[in-house]
């Protein structure tokens, strides 16, 4: 048995040092680590405040176990324990918990948020010779060796089943997109392939988060199933993921069901099902979203830049790689739109018939408009009635119902969530020229 000791070392440019001590056998071992630092400096993260500890043990060469694990930091307060089996001719098995009492997402995003991979086309199946002996002479009796055919598994899949991981996993308080997220719990397992994070569970926006999700890529074709009751997640997070470009801001809760099946990531998508709603309050909203809404000519009223968006409710069902969305509603300012249609989710192509509205003191103009196009070049043109007239409709019941309500009971299934700030009054030139006008009383 070997002992190790010696001075704490220094990093220069951080001023941290971590001293080790313990000892190393050839069936089993003992390390203690302990460190501490003013700064540290990670690869897209600063830390402050840094301290260390943990105990490593070896035993018979095929497993070891991290005892006693601190982190801490101000931005990150890590404790667990975990253990892992090294076994011949099978993937690594990993258990254990891992607590995390504060998480500040925001500053350690240049850890975990990486862009989104280029996509990689797939490799086409090379021609297999008939089947007999393994070469073909050719014409110049020189031998050919024979082309199996390639492995389309995709490379996610086989990194899946590359590992063993049973992990329960909290966190008291995360940071996510400047919201707060507290009391976050689940069991993440994964074994051949097959994962799970079950149940998901948590607080925010002052919700009961409920969910979970699971993948099973144990054999192709993959399929996977994912349930929202609700989850809170940050708009630029979902937009980024979905390729889209980032016109809200603000925590989205998601509500619905989806299950998929597919031998590659094209084919999951194709075969999505299921129902989704997702809803927003007292968020952001980009005026070039509302724009595309509306037509150019609204441009007047909607200003440019971020806006608050008092309200949004999204629902839709989504099959044969289509989304169904039955009910769209949204309220900026003076500005609400309301309306229906489909959107293509591998095409992205349009197909939405909308109501802007734009109120004067509890009065409102609209008219009906075709949203077409696709989501990053979308087309806006005024809708004709069944005989090809336009409708313009000034005035209007002033006691309508709130835009808001609609829209977001639709989105979130019966489920609960925020209420909307109360419509402030408001006086406009445009409701004294209407009014003098005899269009409003």
């Amino acid at each position: 048995t070997t002992l190790l000791s010696g001075a704490p070392s220094l990093n220069a440019q951080d001023k941290a040092r971590v001293a080790v001590s313990g000892t190393i056998g050839a069936e089993n071992g003992h390390l203690t680590a302990d460190g501490s630092g003013k700064t540290l400096h990670l690869p897209g993260a600063l830390l402050h405040d840094v301290s260390l500890h943990g105990t490593l043990e070896t035993h018979d060469r095929e497993s070891l176990s991290l005892e006693g694990l601190t982190f801490g930091s101000q931005e990150l307060a890590l404790d667990g324990a975990l253990k892992v089996i090294l076994a011949q001719d099978a993937p690594p098995v990993v258990s254990g918990n891992i607590h995390a009492a504060k998480m500040d997402l925001d500053v350690l995003k240049g850890l975990w948020l990486e862009p989104a991979p280029p996509a990689v086309a797939v490799p086409t199946a090379t021609p297999v010779m008939p089947q007999g002996d393994k070469t073909v002479p050719t014409q110049d009796e020189h031998p050919v060796a024979i082309q199996s055919a390639p492995d389309l598994t995709p490379s996610w899949v086989k990194r899946l089943r590359a590992q063993d991981v049973n992990l329960h996993l909290t966190a008291d308080h995360v940071v996510f997109a400047g919201r707060d997220y507290t009391d976050l719990a689940t069991r993440l397992t994964l074994s051949g392939g097959h994962l799970r994070l079950d149940p998901i569970s948590g607080q925010a926006q002052g919700l009961a988060l409920s969910g979970m999700m699971e993948l099973d890529a144990s054999a192709l074709p993959i399929s996977g199933n994912v349930t929202f009751q609700p989850l809170i997640l940050p708009a630029g997070l979902l937009e980024t993921r979905l390729g889209m470009p980032l016109l809200l801001q603000g925590p989205v809760q998601v509500v619905g069901y989806l299950s998929t099946k597919g031998n590659n990531a094209d084919e999951l998508r194709q075969s999505l099902d299921g129902h989704l709603g997702l809803s927003m309050v007292d968020g952001q909203v980009q005026s070039t979203l509302l724009g595309q809404m509306a037509g150019s000519a609204a441009s007047v009223v909607l200003g440019k830049g971020d806006r608050s968006l008092r309200c949004l409710g999204l629902h839709m069902t989504i099959a044969n790689d289509m989304a169904h969305i039955d009910t769209l509603g949204l309220q900026s300012g003076r500005f609400s739109v309301s309306g229906n249609g489909t959107v293509g989710l591998g095409t992205q192509v349009l197909d939405l018939r909308l109501l802007p509205v734009v109120d004067f003191e509890g009065a409102g103009a609209s008219t009906p408009v075709v949203l077409t196009g696709t989501l990053a070049a979308p087309h806006v043109a005024q809708d004709r009635d069944a005989g090809g007239n336009f409708h313009v409709t000034l005035g209007g019941d002033g006691n309508a119902a709130d835009p808001c309500t609609a829209p977001l009971a639709a989105a979130r299934e019966g489920q609960p969530g925020p209420t909307p700030e109360a419509i402030k009054p408001h006086h406009s030139k445009a409701g004294d020229i209407l009014r003098a006008l005899g269009v409003l009383h």
